[in-house]
């Protein structure tokens, strides 16, 4: 998803998204995509969606203690 004048500079289309969709609503003109091995794209067609695990998110609440405490080495808290 990006501004098409922008990303055609780094060689972004829309020529080969024609035959893809994504979940809820989006501006087609602004649904672009570059190939990275020339003819990947060529016969893909449906739902695009995210791949792969997911990362485990770390607790804030942990987070905002061991900050306030300082044991988070090059963070500063706020004044």
């Amino acid at each position: 998803m990006g501004d098409a004048p922008y990303y055609q500079r780094f060689g972004f289309s829309t020529a080969k998204t024609g035959s893809l969709w994504l979940p809820g609503p989006y501006e087609r003109n602004r649904f672009l995509a570059l190939e990275l091995e020339a003819g990947a794209l060529d016969n893909a067609r449906g739902l695009v969606s995210a791949t792969g695990s997911f990362e485990q998110k770390p607790d804030l609440g942990a987070l905002v203690a061991a900050a306030a405490q300082g044991a988070l080495a090059g963070l500063r808290t706020a004044l």
